[in-house]
């Protein structure tokens, strides 16, 4: 089934391409840079997953997850990064239905977190 999947993702490389990645899958991803995008998009339209990188230029991706769920959105949340989760385990208090993703992450860990 085809989702649609907002990426954020200040790294443009690895966010075309793992626009590309979810678009063979049969998804409908949309990719953005920044905290500021992110919180528009959630605002204008539904998404049935939103993946974002911990680290943005200009914030965190737990700024993101907050957002979404503040706004009452549905999707299916997921933070990716390079760290630990350990490391940022505080600032995710609250958000136990967040799902993590350790960089580097296989195509397998991205379709066993989305579908």
């Amino acid at each position: 089934m085809s989702k649609a999947v907002l990426i954020v993702e200040d790294d443009p490389q690895l966010g075309e391409s793992l626009k590309t990645i979810l678009s063979l899958l049969h998804h409908e991803p949309h990719h953005i840079l920044t905290l500021k995008e992110a919180k528009e998009a959630i605002d204008n339209q539904r998404w049935d997953v939103i993946i974002s990188d911990y680290s943005l230029a200009d914030g965190t991706g737990v700024e993101v997850m907050n957002y979404a769920v503040e706004r009452k959105c549905s999707s299916t949340l997921i933070i990716s990064s390079g760290h630990e989760r350990e490391s940022i385990e505080e600032e995710l208090s609250g958000l136990d239905h967040v799902r993590w993703m350790s960089k580097p992450y296989t195509i397998n860990d991205l379709t066993a977190l989305i579908d």
